[in-house]
């Protein structure tokens, strides 16, 4: 699994909105949307801008998703 597909599955699992984590984060939703869909990478410190506006168990979860990879991304 890789970056985006986790950041896809934890958004979906706790139902967090893009235009909501868009507010937190100060990134724009459709960057958010392209990553979460798979269609643009994203920097790292933007993706830890992203994480960091998740509830903390969103965030647990989404890097729960990543260590669980036999392959552990770069980007996790």
């Amino acid at each position: 699994m890789n970056t985006s597909m986790a950041f896809k599955i934890t958004l979906e699992k706790f139902d967090i909105k893009a235009s909501d984590l868009s507010k937190k984060s100060g990134i724009d939703q459709q960057e958010i949307s392209r990553f979460k869909h798979g269609h643009k990478d994203i920097v790292s410190q933007r993706l830890m801008q992203l994480i960091k506006a998740m509830p903390l168990h969103a965030q647990i979860y989404f890097w729960s998703l990543c260590m669980a990879n036999d392959q552990f991304p770069v980007a996790c």
